[in-house]
C-alpha cells in the first residue's frame, strides 16, 4: 500500500486558503485514525508558510504534512504523478492547476467556485465543497469527501479517469478547435 497521498499546489498565500487545506486534513485524520498512511504534501511557497507549519504542529500533524517549497513545473507534475488526490479550496476565480491535477487522473476536491466549478463536469458532488457554509463546516464537507475517496479506490480511480477524460474532451486545444468548428458549421 503506497498510502493515500493528497498534494496541494500554489502560492502559500491568503486567497488559496491553505489554512483550510491543512484544518481539513486535520479534521480527516481525526475522524479517521486508522489513517496513518495518509499524507499531504503542499507545494509552493509565500508569506503563509510559516503560519502554516506552526498551525500542524499545533494540530499535531506535522508528521502527516509534506512542505515541499517552490519548484519547478516539471518537479510539480511528478509531485502530481505519485499523488492519490489534489485538495485546492482556493478562492480564486482561475485556478489553473485544477487542470494539471485532472489531467494526472486525479480527483479534485475544491470550493464550489471560480475555475473548479468550470472545469469540473462530472462527480461534482463528491469533488466540489458549496462556499456559503461556515468555516468550520466546510472544512468538515472537505474531511467527508477525503474519507469517501480515502475508503473507496475503485471510486477514486473511476473520478480520476473521467477527470482526465474530461480536460482531453473540453480543455486541449484540439477540442477548443473542433468546438469552434462546429459552431461554425452550424452557422
Amino acid at each position: 500500500d503506497s498510502g493515500f497521498n493528497i498534494i496541494s499546489v500554489g502560492r502559500l498565500v491568503y486567497i488559496k486558503n491553505f489554512k483550510l487545506t491543512i484544518l481539513s486534513f486535520s479534521k480527516f485524520l481525526e475522524n479517521n485514525p486508522c489513517a496513518t498512511n495518509a499524507k499531504l504534501q503542499i507545494v509552493g511557497d509565500g508569506e503563509e508558510r510559516g503560519m502554516l507549519e506552526k498551525l500542524s504542529i499545533d494540530l499535531g500533524i506535522k508528521k502527516n504534512i509534506e512542505f515541499i517549497g517552490k519548484v519547478s513545473l516539471s518537479e510539480v507534475q511528478d509531485h502530481l504523478s505519485e499523488a492519490s488526490l489534489f485538495l485546492f479550496p482556493s478562492l480564486e476565480n482561475a485556478g489553473f492547476v485544477t487542470l494539471e491535477a485532472m489531467s494526472n487522473s486525479l480527483p479534485v476536491i475544491a470550493m464550489r467556485y471560480g475555475g473548479p466549478e468550470q472545469f469540473i463536469k462530472n462527480n461534482i458532488e463528491e469533488q466540489l465543497v458549496p462556499v456559503t457554509k461556515k468555516f468550520d463546516d466546510i472544512a468538515q464537507d472537505i474531511a467527508k469527501r477525503l474519507e469517501l475517496f480515502y475508503k473507496d479506490k475503485v471510486l477514486t480511480d473511476k473520478v480520476g479517469k473521467q477527470n482526465r477524460q474530461d480536460v482531453l474532451d473540453n480543455f486541449t486545444w484540439e477540442a477548443k478547435a473542433q468546438k469552434m468548428k462546429n459552431i461554425y458549421n452550424e452557422l
